[in-house]
């Protein structure tokens, strides 16, 4: 675990070589479910970061069988499913990303946190033209008790995700009014 720990430490201080050193002597040295799926999460972000999502998925894909054992806990499974959607997402490849976003997400206990992660999603299904799927996360972002600015922009995108063919836009008409209406979005109004 101190081995994490310096690895992050060399992560954050943009010594990005020497923490990916740290993060494969983890990998190599123990077997343990936890560990492992660990410092590979850890080195996929690190080459995320680095720009090479193909060897982020690589190293994701070792841990692969590890990340599923019970005894993993919940924030090592979400932090192993969000690297694998941004490495996707560095390739373009947005089902996938979407995939392991939809698996992180359920692993995620703080809902602030999780709401980030529900509009992203909203947003990659949003470009693929999945609508009602848009829909469905940017009503989760909502329902995540996100920060002002990203509540904002979910009610915002919500309304520019809607479709005719899914009902009626009474709803989301009310909402917008409402918002025009509301003092703490008087920053966002364009006639003012």
């Amino acid at each position: 675990n101190n081995y994490i720990i310096i690895g992050r430490a060399h992560f954050y201080k943009d010594g990005f070589g020497r923490a990916t050193d740290v993060f494969q002597y983890v990998s190599r040295k123990y077997k343990d479910p936890e560990p492992t799926v660990e410092a590979n999460t850890w080195l996929a972000r690190s080459y995320n970061t680095e720009k090479e999502p193909a060897k982020a998925l690589q190293m994701l894909l070792r841990a692969e069988g590890e990340v599923q054992d019970k005894d993993v806990n919940r924030r090592l499974k979400a932090d192993y499913h969000l690297a694998a959607a941004e490495a996707y997402l560095l390739q373009s490849k947005f089902t996938k990303a979407a995939e392991e976003l939809s698996l992180a997400i359920p692993q995620i206990k703080e809902k602030s946190k999780r709401a980030r992660y529900h509009f992203l999603l909203a947003q990659i299904y949003q470009q693929q033209q999945r609508s009602n799927d848009a829909l469905k996360e940017f009503d989760a972002t909502l329902n995540s008790r996100p920060n002002f600015e990203l509540e904002f922009y979910a009610k915002i995108n919500k309304a520019l995700s809607f479709s005719r063919t899914g009902g009626s836009s009474v709803e989301i008409q009310k909402t917008l009014n409402k918002m025009l209406k509301n003092e703490k979005y008087k920053d966002y109004r364009d006639w003012e």
